[in-house]
This record gives structure tokens, C-alpha cells and sequence, in this order.
């Protein structure tokens, strides 16, 4: 039985309301409902759901299947969910890197707060530098949102601190004239 756009998007609506309710098997089972029939914003919640195990074991293969779709399907903040999934999870920093930069590609703006993450946790010269101009960026952006925002802002004022205390060019001394 095929489940036309409208219908998807009702069952994906059922699926939120019971999320917010705590009851994370029955938004699961709905999400994934809602998935199979096309519903982007599903798919990518279906693939965090496989991530986290939220209403089903974790299953990471899932999880990435999921998200890839949402990603295929033009949602950005997809590739920034397997970007973070690769850093933390597995620690692989390359994988991670080129979904961040597929994300950032498509403008997720809070691709640009996690990928500085993984760049500052490198702590490398020129991944500091990178991750400064990309904070800035993000802080500028009219899409970063809450808590992301307030982030980005925090982590880019103690960078820039630091940075600038790193470099600072002391003048020599000059001498007195008596």
C-alpha cells in the first residue's frame, strides 16, 4: 500500500506529538512509517533514532542508511548528523571532515560549530585558523539558532582570546627620555 505526501506527513506529525510525549517506541514505528513513504524530515529522524537508540536498539548501519537518504533528499543538517556520528562515535576525523564539509557545502550553518570543534580538537595551527573564520561565519549567520548560537559565540570569544594572547607582538622597550 502506497501512503501518498499528505498521508506521510500526518503520521510524521502523530510520530513528533508521541516523541513529546516521551513515548519513543510509537514515534519510532510512525517515523519510520513516515520514512519509508518519503518524508524527509523523518528519514533524518529515523537516522538519529538508529544513532541514539531511541524506541529501537542503536543500529549505526541504519543510522547512516537513514541520514544518507535524508541527505540525497537535500537535507543539509543530514550529512552534519553522520559528521558528528563519525567524530564521536568512531573518531574518524577524515570521514567526519568530508560530510562536515558536504554540509557545509549546502549551508548548515551548525555544521560550521561542529566542524570547529573537531578542528579545535585537532589543535593544529592552521586548524585553529580555520576554525576561527568558520565560528565567525556561524555567529554571522541568520540560520544558527538557541543554544548553537550561544555556543559558537562562547567557543569563538575564548579562541580568539587565546589566539590573540598566543601572537601577541610585544613592542620593545622604549627607551626613557630624561
Amino acid at each position: 500500500m502506497k501512503i501518498l505526501a499528505d498521508e506521510a506527513e500526518k503520521i510524521y506529525s502523530k510520530a513528533c506529538e508521541a516523541l513529546d510525549k516521551n513515548q519513543f517506541k510509537k514515534s519510532f514505528e510512525l517515523m519510520l512509517l513516515a520514512a519509508k513513504s518519503g518524508n524527509v524530515n523523518a528519514k533524518v529522524n529515523v537516522g538519529c533514532f538508529y544513532f541514539d537508540g531511541v524506541g529501537h536498539p542503536t543500529d549505526t548501519r541504519l543510522g547512516l542508511k537513514w541520514s544518507r537518504a535524508a541527505y540525497i533528499d537535500g537535507i543539509a543538517y543530514a550529512a552534519t548528523n553522520i559528521a558528528i556520528f563519525f567524530h564521536k562515535n568512531l573518531l574518524n576525523y577524515k570521514r567526519a571532515e568530508i560530510w562536515f564539509k558536504k554540509a557545509i557545502g549546502k549551508n548548515d550553518d551548525s555544521a560550521k560549530l561542529y566542524y570547529s570543534k573537531l578542528l579545535i580538537e585537532r589543535n593544529r595551527k592552521n586548524s585553529i585558523d580555520k576554525a576561527l573564520i568558520l565560528l565567525q561565519e556561524a555567529v554571522e549567520s541568520e540560520f544558527l539558532f538557541g543554544d548553537e548560537f550561544k555556543e559558537a559565540q562562547e567557543i569563538l570569544a575564548k579562541l580568539t582570546t587565546h589566539t590573540q594572547q598566543d601572537t601577541q607582538i610585544t613592542e620593545p622597550d622604549t627607551p626613557v627620555l630624561l
